[in-house]
């Protein structure tokens, strides 16, 4: 295993440890790892962000799994995750990278030259069988906020949330 686990990750500090204990049948996995002040504008390898992107989170995440394989870890896995992040600012082409249009949809006004500014955001999931379910879902930007319930599958990588937009903008009754 990687235990003490030390070091960087993303500018962020990366702590805690990983266990594998393959002398058992089946084998057992334990991870507990948490990355203070992690730059969430650099974790895509496909582009470079741009110069005015910014934003950073505290991650942590408390896992246990049991298996002889890895898809067998991947179905058992159980636990908890959380993402807390501050204050940032996206431009348009990392946001459409990520979110595929979604960002338009909430908000049609959003241009393509248009930076995103996120005020905060919590992700808090329990993890169940290789499912991420949604204990808290929320993000602040200036102009919404939306809230989420739904999962995560970790093995299949796949997300299955409902999003709830509220605008910030001006009512008219």
């Amino acid at each position: 295993g990687f235990h003490p686990l030390l070091g960087e990750i993303k500018s962020g500090i990366l702590a805690g440890g990983i266990i594998l204990d393959a002398t058992k049948a089946p084998a057992q996995l334990s991870a507990d790892i948490s990355i203070q002040n992690l730059d969430y504008t650099r974790l895509s390898t496909m582009m470079k962000a741009a110069a005015d992107d910014h934003g950073r989170a505290d991650v942590k995440m408390t896992l246990t799994a049991k298996g002889n394989n890895g898809d067998a870890l991947w179905q058992d896995l159980d636990g908890k995750m959380m993402v807390v992040a501050g204050e940032g600012e996206l431009s348009n082409p990392l946001i459409s990278l990520w979110g595929g249009g979604l960002l338009n949809a909430m908000l049609p006004s959003f241009g393509q030259e248009d930076n995103l500014r996120l005020n905060c955001g919590i992700g808090d999931f329990e993890v169940t069988n290789g499912i991420a379910q949604t204990k808290t879902f929320f993000l602040d930007t200036d102009g919404v906020t939306v809230v989420g319930d739904g999962e995560i599958n970790i093995k299949e990588s796949t997300i299955d949330l409902k999003l709830e937009p509220k605008s910030k903008g001006a009512a008219f009754f």
